[in-house]
């Protein structure tokens, strides 16, 4: 149970080594320290808490800390911020960009509050949540990040919520190999591949979000992903607003799927998954395409208003259809090609 206050400092040219190493009970304020290191400026582990305020960080940082108060941290050979072995703390208001590794990394049963951060034009990913990684994401601007904005894989659960997620070069929110946890009213467009992507045995609960302006589709779920996509609204994507790929499984309810340059929902090779109470209107393409062996349940959707048929079932695919409203679309409402079996009650 150390107690130690470091203020005033410049600490300069220092490789692979730890310039402060905190742990088991430490409490450390830092105040008004400048770091110029080239691997780890301050590594802190279990039970230490540290408050950092006006600290700038310059040319290669690694970050690993418990609190973290209106900084930049920029330009390093790794990540930005990592907090791992069941660290907790407060990130919040920083300027974190240009690193080689991730902006900020959550693993290891860490559970810490990322809030109002600038997370953006790194060289890797924006946010990884790894290794059963949790915390709270919220109110921060992730953008202009080589690959996904934020990541969550293997076991982790964090909550995101009211982030800004835009303009990547990849994907905006990527959950796979059992990533799982809560994406809720988040503002995700303008991406070069999915807004989210779910797959293998990934099963989020993805809700309220506005995913929309993506060169690809707004949601992609493939290779046996899951998940919970309710009351969102999914409009503008190049591609389908909801792709189902490759025997997922997801359960969709109450979205507003519109305005697509392509279809609304596609559902290709052996994808399920059950459609209910959805709105899904004025898309390019067919509101909802179900092909090649696919067979999900449509339960108490609106499909309206569509440029092509309302649902188009070809290629030995299949489907349950119970008490939809399909109206208005230009193509008619059911195109079934020859072969296709359908089970239709109510709509």
């Amino acid at each position: 149970h150390s107690n130690l206050t470091i203020r005033y400092t410049h600490t300069l040219q220092y490789y692979y080594t730890c310039i402060v190493t905190l742990r088991y009970g430490t409490h450390t304020p830092l105040q008004y320290c400048y770091t110029y290191t080239r691997i780890v400026a301050l590594r802190c582990r279990k039970h230490t808490h540290i408050k950092l305020l006006y600290e700038i960080i310059d040319t290669n940082p690694s970050l690993s800390i418990m609190g973290c108060l209106g900084n930049a941290i920029f330009n390093g050979n790794q990540g930005g911020v990592y907090i791992f072995g069941d660290g907790r703390g407060l990130i919040e208001g920083n300027d974190i960009h240009g690193n080689a590794l991730a902006g900020i990394q959550i693993r290891t049963n860490s559970c810490p509050i990322v809030r109002h951060n600038k997370i953006h034009d790194g060289q890797h990913g924006g946010i990884y949540v790894h290794e059963k990684g949790q915390g709270v994401i919220e109110e921060n601007e992730v953008y202009s990040n080589t690959l996904a904005g934020v990541w969550v894989t293997t076991g982790s659960t964090p909550v995101l919520r009211r982030n800004r997620i835009h303009s990547g070069k990849q994907v905006g929110v990527y959950f796979y190999d059992n990533g799982h946890g809560v994406l809720e009213d988040n503002d995700i467009y303008n991406h070069m591949y999915s807004g989210v992507q779910i797959r293998t045995g990934s099963n989020p609960k993805i809700r309220r979000n506005k995913i929309w302006g993506g060169q690809n589709g707004g949601i992609l779920v493939y290779n046996s992903g899951l998940g919970f996509i309710e009351d969102n609204e999914i409009f503008d994507n190049a591609m389908a607003g909801v792709w189902i790929k490759t025997d997922s499984n997801p359960t969709l309810r109450r979205n507003k799927i519109h305005d697509g340059r392509d279809g609304g929902i596609c559902i290709f090779n052996g994808g399920r998954g059950l459609l209910e109470e959805n709105d899904i209107f004025r898309n390019a393409q067919a509101g909802v395409l179900i092909s090649t062996n696919s067979h999900p349940v449509l339960r108490k959707n609106r499909i309206f208003d569509g440029f092509a048929a309302g649902i188009e079932i070809t290629n030995h695919a299949t489907a349950t259809l119970e008490g939809n409203q399909i109206f208005n679309n230009r193509f008619g409402g059911l195109f079934l090609a020859s072969g296709v079996n359908v089970t239709m009650k109510g709509s």
